[in-house]
């Protein structure tokens, strides 16, 4: 009986403690073009249709790019699009922005359209860096990604293109997060915050250096039942740690 109920206390405590980890986990994040690739590739006026693939930007190569080849003239222009259902189940959607490199040294932008309104837009200088960004989709279900290129002001150069691409994209429903975010105005610029690596690496350090403590001071010394229990406890948010360490590297790297 007694060790019946020791190890339900034993579990009990071990939950309480993994109450952070569990938390952190459930704000998954999914890549955009595998979680909700685009049901429609798309163009207007003299645009041509939107690609998924690949990209190489300031040097950098991204996988799961969406790639949008467009053209304009002095007189005419035209746009490159995707659709994508996110049935109102995302918070945010982050990834890099630019001009693919070897294309026209363009200029342009890339609009987020969150059902029909405005959501951002982002200005792409033909010799920049790409850009981390950050968009607020909560409540979204249809988003539309539309990329656009300056009008040439030379009337003799006839029809001019570029190519731009959004990659790495990433989904993530933690909605308390993206209300913190977007209330302090951050739009944009720097990059993610592992912190299910961050709070898995500190929590597994934590117990470990506990367990080892207790395991020192107490020896093969009779002790107190609880004292045996939170070592139990501590054992299992020790190996639950090393597993949120591990998602929390693919997480990360991925």
């Amino acid at each position: 009986m007694k060790k019946t109920i020791k190890s339900i206390l034993a579990v009990a405590l071990a939950v309480l403690m993994l109450i952070p980890l569990a938390t952190q986990a459930s704000a998954r994040q999914v890549i955009l073009t595998q979680a909700v690739p685009p049901h429609q590739l798309g163009s207007t006026g003299i645009g041509r249709n939107a690609v998924v693939g690949s990209a190489v930007m300031g040097g950098v190569s991204y996988a799961n790019a969406l790639r949008f080849p467009v053209q304009a003239s002095p007189l005419s222009t035209g746009s490159s699009f995707t659709l994508h259902n996110l049935r109102g189940q995302h918070a945010t959607l982050s990834g890099y922005i630019g001009r693919i490199d070897g294309t026209g040294i363009r200029g342009g932008s890339i609009a987020f359209f969150g059902d029909g309104r405005l959501l951002q837009r982002v200005t792409i200088n033909a010799t920049a860096l790409p850009r981390y960004i950050h968009v607020d989709v909560r409540g979204v279900n249809l988003l539309r990604i539309e990329a656009t290129m300056n009008l040439p002001t030379d009337i003799s150069a006839g029809i001019a293109g570029t190519t731009f691409a959004f990659a790495q994209g990433r989904l993530c429903n933690d909605m308390a997060a993206a209300e913190a975010r977007f209330a302090r105005g951050a739009s944009s610029g720097g990059t993610t915050t592992p912190w299910l690596l961050i709070i898995s690496s500190v929590t597994l350090i934590f117990s470990v250096v506990v367990f080892l403590i207790l395991a020192t001071i107490i020896g093969d010394r009779n002790v107190p039942e609880i004292v045996d229990v939170v070592g139990q406890a501590l054992l299992l948010v020790g190996f639950a740690s090393i597993v949120g360490v591990i998602a929390g590297i693919i997480n990360w790297l991925g």
